[in-house]
Protein backbone atom coordinates (compact mmCIF):
# COMPACT_ATOMS: atom_id res chain seq x y z
CA UNK A 1 0.00 0.00 0.00
CA UNK A 2 1.38 3.50 -0.94
CA UNK A 3 2.19 6.34 2.20
CA UNK A 4 -0.54 8.23 2.80
CA UNK A 5 -0.42 11.35 1.60
CA UNK A 6 -1.50 14.76 3.45
CA UNK A 7 -2.69 15.97 0.59
CA UNK A 8 -5.09 13.34 -0.21
CA UNK A 9 -5.13 11.17 -3.58
CA UNK A 10 -1.57 10.87 -4.63
CA UNK A 11 -0.66 11.20 -8.43
CA UNK A 12 1.00 8.39 -10.01
CA UNK A 13 4.62 8.32 -9.90
CA UNK A 14 5.08 7.09 -13.44
CA UNK A 15 4.09 6.63 -17.16
CA UNK A 16 3.27 2.50 -16.17
CA UNK A 17 1.25 3.47 -12.98
CA UNK A 18 -0.77 6.57 -15.25
CA UNK A 19 -1.50 3.64 -17.88
CA UNK A 20 -2.68 1.29 -15.42
CA UNK A 21 -4.99 3.67 -14.08
CA UNK A 22 -6.18 4.32 -17.71
CA UNK A 23 -7.09 0.30 -18.19
CA UNK A 24 -8.64 0.54 -15.09
CA UNK A 25 -11.70 2.38 -16.71
CA UNK A 26 -11.86 0.08 -19.50
CA UNK A 27 -12.10 -3.08 -16.71
CA UNK A 28 -14.91 -0.73 -15.11
CA UNK A 29 -16.37 -0.44 -18.53
CA UNK A 30 -16.30 -3.91 -18.93
CA UNK A 31 -17.77 -4.55 -15.40
CA UNK A 32 -20.34 -2.27 -15.78
CA UNK A 33 -21.56 -3.55 -19.30
CA UNK A 34 -24.38 -5.84 -17.54
CA UNK A 35 -26.12 -3.27 -15.26
CA UNK A 36 -27.80 -1.18 -17.52
CA UNK A 37 -28.23 1.89 -14.77
CA UNK A 38 -24.60 1.77 -14.12
CA UNK A 39 -23.80 1.30 -17.69
CA UNK A 40 -25.40 4.25 -18.76
CA UNK A 41 -23.95 6.56 -15.60
CA UNK A 42 -20.28 5.34 -16.77
CA UNK A 43 -21.02 6.46 -20.53
CA UNK A 44 -22.71 9.80 -19.17
CA UNK A 45 -19.65 10.57 -16.70
CA UNK A 46 -16.50 9.17 -19.34
CA UNK A 47 -17.83 8.16 -22.64
CA UNK A 48 -17.20 10.84 -24.72
CA UNK A 49 -13.59 11.11 -23.60
CA UNK A 50 -13.32 7.62 -24.28
CA UNK A 51 -14.08 7.46 -27.99
CA UNK A 52 -11.17 10.72 -28.34
CA UNK A 53 -8.60 8.04 -26.56
CA UNK A 54 -5.91 6.12 -29.32
CA UNK A 55 -3.28 4.50 -28.06
CA UNK A 56 0.26 4.78 -30.07
CA UNK A 57 1.33 2.06 -32.87
CA UNK A 58 3.78 0.49 -30.19
CA UNK A 59 0.75 0.45 -27.58
CA UNK A 60 1.29 2.89 -24.87
CA UNK A 61 -1.37 5.37 -24.42
CA UNK A 62 -1.27 8.51 -26.25
CA UNK A 63 -0.67 11.39 -23.30
CA UNK A 64 -2.70 13.89 -26.23
CA UNK A 65 -5.53 11.93 -26.27
CA UNK A 66 -6.47 12.33 -22.81
CA UNK A 67 -8.55 15.06 -21.07
CA UNK A 68 -8.80 16.17 -17.86
CA UNK A 69 -11.66 14.05 -17.08
CA UNK A 70 -11.28 10.73 -18.14
CA UNK A 71 -7.36 11.32 -15.84
CA UNK A 72 -8.83 12.49 -13.07
CA UNK A 73 -11.57 9.16 -13.00
CA UNK A 74 -8.57 6.78 -13.90
CA UNK A 75 -6.83 8.37 -10.91
CA UNK A 76 -9.76 8.02 -8.79
CA UNK A 77 -10.43 4.54 -9.68
CA UNK A 78 -7.03 3.35 -8.31
CA UNK A 79 -7.76 5.70 -5.08
CA UNK A 80 -10.86 3.67 -3.85
CA UNK A 81 -8.63 0.66 -4.45
CA UNK A 82 -6.18 1.88 -2.17
CA UNK A 83 -9.12 2.79 0.28
CA UNK A 84 -9.98 0.60 3.20
CA UNK A 85 -13.48 -1.27 3.04
CA UNK A 86 -16.36 0.44 4.90
CA UNK A 87 -17.09 -0.53 8.26
CA UNK A 88 -20.92 -1.14 8.49
CA UNK A 89 -22.22 0.02 11.81
CA UNK A 90 -25.70 -1.74 12.84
Amino acid sequence: MKKKSKYGMPPPNNRMEFEHNMALIFEERLSKSKDEKAFANFIWAVGSELRRFKLLPNGRCNLLTINESLRLHGNSLKWMEMLPPPKIEE
